[in-house]
């Protein structure tokens, strides 16, 4: 087997948005962030689960972490399936919404209903939030950025799933196979250098051509014929196999 280090970046999929806002909603609901403090038992109790559009038999994500601020509760999550992270993608599922159990409400003079106490069940990804401020921060990472570390002799490939690396890592051990690195290998460091830029030449007076020259004189080896130039010169460090 060749080992090939490969590492996953673990946040690099994550959606991260209020799950609930300390701002009015659309339905006249306001909940302070200080209740949060109290209300995430039967959510924790539940598996923190992530529902596709409060139904509840559809678990299509994984909480990563919460965080109470003083703006409202912020999460963040995995989707677990490809199809919902596409959805993501598109933007057409782009907010949290959360369903609860209210506890203890008052309703304020203007006809805002307070919520002091409630149970939080679940959250969900959804096209349009109720409450206006719980559309994700960013959008998911869906490109795939990949970085070689040539000190470490490390390949780091953001944004895909676990599952996806090991498909990454069989490809490219089966591309070193193919190129005849043996068995047991192990890439320890690989090295680009690029050459230092030549110093620019000093302006010469125009002369006359000499009588000896050719007038179908050959291209100089400097400069190759298809007008190009080669800008940097590579120079590949040995690679310890």
């Amino acid at each position: 087997m060749i080992r090939f280090p490969l590492e996953y970046k673990a946040d690099a999929d994550l959606v991260v948005g209020y799950a609930n806002k300390a701002i009015v909603d659309d339905g006249r609901d306001f909940i302070p962030a200080e209740v949060w403090f109290n209300a995430l038992r039967t959510f924790f109790r539940e598996g923190m689960p992530i529902k596709l559009l409060h139904r509840p038999g559809l678990v299509v994500g994984e909480t990563v972490w919460l965080k109470i601020t003083e703006d409202g509760l912020v999460l963040a999550s995995r989707p677990l399936f490809p199809e919902i992270r596409g959805l993501i993608e598109k933007g057409l599922l782009r907010a949290y919404s959360i369903g609860y159990v209210p506890k203890k409400v008052q309703i304020q003079p203007d006809g805002v209903r307070a919520i002091l106490d409630l149970d939080l069940y679940e959250v969900s990804y959804v096209d349009e939030p109720m409450n206006r401020g719980c559309f994700f921060m960013g959008k998911m990472r869906m490109d795939h950025e990949v970085v070689f570390d040539a000190e470490k002799g490390t390949v780091t490939i953001l944004g895909v799933t676990p599952e996806e690396m090991g498909d990454i890592a069989a490809a490219i051990r089966e591309l070193l196979v193919k190129a005849g690195v043996p068995e047991g290998a192990t890439l320890q460091a690989s090295e680009f250098k690029a050459a230092p830029a030549p110093e620019p030449s000093k302006p010469q007076e125009p002369t006359a051509p000499s009588a000896e020259a050719s007038a179908t004189e050959a291209p100089s080896a400097e400069a190759p014929a298809d007008g190009t130039e080669d800008l940097v010169d590579v120079d590949l460090e040995s690679v310890d196999w």
